[in-house]
């Protein structure tokens, strides 16, 4: 029996459809692996994620973001997730995991930190505050400029920062980060430690030793300090600050582990690092680095590179270092 008109234009619309799935769950496992890498581990099949309702609290979340996304392409402008916490839960649930894989103890989340909810809407209008203070980006920020800056984020996130700290000043405030490999913790530790799939893993290893040395000196003494520090630290290019040469001794220790605050000027989205490298290199182009979770972080997730703002975090702030704020 011949199909009818309305069969055949079913049929077509169904063909489409099917097409287009297809197509999203691959640019999603190809962009997302972390999360792809964790679906797995909690045999979670991403077409049928609606399905998992009793799945964990940070695992749910990151998955309503995915439903309610458009395809994300593997080129071109990142699209951003409709829920504006799915970064920020990914990076925790990634945390989890590989904690899990250490054996160390978690410290429940209280999520007590980022803006008040009072200030929380405030958030959304980071980005155009930043274009009123500097329209064009700019590579160091004039000190009234930076007040301005510092008044802006002390009242979003609940953090002071300064772009200059005991007599030390940042070489630039913006330039361009990208995504860094995996820290080795402690000698010898592999980097399955680091994500349950390793062949899912976006970074790998650094094959040397970063500029501090190992954060621990065995397995056995690796605490949740010295996971959070890896899991949050950026490369900063210690070795352009001014004195750098005359006072290399002091600098070089004063730098390590310092916290600092790094903002994506375009979406607000913010995390609180300690610098745990030097780096990158002059004939990079960039300026500054980033583990996988300070480039999720950021909500550079999908094309892992982009302009952010830099600054110090002064040593009386308490917040944990991870993402801060909600857009």
């Amino acid at each position: 029996m011949a199909k009818t008109l309305a069969e055949l234009h079913f049929e077509k619309i169904r063909g489409h459809a099917l097409r287009h799935k297809k197509r999203a769950e691959k640019a999603f496992n190809e962009t997302h692996r972390h999360a792809n890498a964790l679906f797995r581990k909690h045999k979670v099949v991403l077409g049928k994620i609606r399905h998992h309702t009793i799945r964990s609290a940070a695992l749910a979340g990151v998955s309503v973001g995915i439903l309610a996304a458009p395809a994300i392409a593997t080129s071109g402008p990142q699209i951003a997730f409709a829920s504006p916490l799915n970064h920020i839960s990914l990076a925790r649930l990634v945390v989890q995991d590989r904690q899990d894989q250490l054996g160390i103890q978690k410290i429940p989340s209280t999520d007590q930190y980022g803006p008040s909810a009072k200030l929380a809407s405030l958030a959304g209008l980071v980005p155009a505050k930043i274009k009123e203070i500097a329209p064009e980006y700019q590579d160091n920020l004039t000190d009234a400029q930076a007040a301005q800056f510092s008044q802006v984020i002390q009242e979003v996130y609940n953090v002071k920062v300064t772009n200059q700290l005991d007599g030390v000043r940042l070489y630039r405030n913006q330039g361009i980060i990208a995504g860094e490999q995996h820290l080795p913790l402690y000698p010898g530790q592999p980097l399955s430690e680091h994500v349950s799939d390793p062949t899912r893993n976006l970074t790998g290893m650094v094959p040397g030793l970063p500029a501090y040395g190992y954060f621990a000196n065995n397995r056995q003494s690796v605490t949740q300090l010295d996971i959070s520090r890896e899991e949050y630290y950026m490369a900063l290019q210690t070795f352009l600050t001014p004195g750098w040469s005359q006072d290399y001794e002091h600098l070089y220790s004063w730098f390590k582990y310092r916290e600092m605050f790094i903002i994506n000027p375009e979406t607000g989205d913010a995390v609180k690092v300690d610098i745990g490298d030097s780096g990158p290199g002059l004939s990079t182009h960039r300026q500054f680095g980033g583990s996988n979770e300070v480039i999720m972080g950021l909500g550079l997730g999908a094309v892992r590179t982009g302009h952010v703002y830099v600054f110090f975090v002064d040593p009386s702030d308490k917040t944990p270092l991870g993402p801060l704020g909600q857009r």
